[in-house]
């Protein structure tokens, strides 16, 4: 919460409604901004630049005030190793009081940072072992029956094959022309999660309808997910 209790205020006193705008310095001071977080990792595979560990310490400074600092360095923990299949996983995350302005949730909720990490050590990996960067992601690619970082086996619609074979002539395409080209890849969880079974509903409502000139009224039926 930032200005949203003192604009619902002012609106309900004046009856009018009202937009709060805060200044740099304001929204610097006072609005939550994404976590900073310094990711240590290593990185291990084998010949054929498959990955074979990967050892990740990330320290997420929270600022002043705990927030949501524990959900954003669990979400980081949970994709450090972004969408690859890696054997041996060794992750620490911890959210830290500083003495800086809190930070909050931002569109990734520790993702991102966790990501640039493990995308920047494939590139690494590649240069050693002699691969670009889409044959590296394309050998370590996760597919229905794999496991990610947190140990959950992807039971069906794992798409991200199919994703790199799309964007692939167009990559060696800007390689081949002498263009400076990267790859990467995302993976995001969605849904509820933390282990919490999802469920949907659907509801049938029959609304009454205006009088219509035919003698006979056909119902409006709406349904709503």
């Amino acid at each position: 919460m930032s200005v949203q209790a003192q604009t619902a205020l002012l609106a309900a006193v004046t009856g009018r409604p009202v937009k709060l705008v805060l200044t740099r310095e304001e929204s610097v001071r006072v609005h939550p901004k994404r976590h900073p977080i310094r990711l240590d990792y290593t990185v291990g595979g084998d010949a054929e630049g498959r990955l074979t560990a990967v050892v990740a310490r990330l320290v997420g400074d929270s600022g002043a005030y705990a927030s949501v600092g524990g959900k954003v360095l669990e979400r980081a923990a949970g994709h450090a190793c972004g969408p690859y299949r890696v054997p041996a996983v060794d992750v620490e995350a911890l959210a830290v009081y500083t003495n800086n302005p809190p930070c909050g949730a931002m569109r990734g909720f520790g993702v991102p940072q966790a990501a640039f990490a493990i995308e920047g050590c494939l590139d690494l990996l590649a240069e050693k072992v002699g691969l670009d960067g889409w044959e590296i992601r394309s050998r370590n690619a996760v597919g229905v029956g794999d496991a990610v970082t947190t140990g959950q086996v992807l039971e069906k619609s794992v798409g991200l094959r199919q994703t790199l074979e799309v964007v692939k002539d167009a990559y060696y395409g800007a390689r081949r022309s002498g263009e400076a080209v990267g790859i990467a890849c995302g993976l995001k969880n969605s849904g509820i999660g933390n282990g919490v079974a999802e469920w949907g509903k659907c509801r049938l409502v029959v609304e009454a309808t205006a009088p219509s000139r035919s003698t006979t009224a056909t119902p409006r039926w709406v349904r709503a997910c």
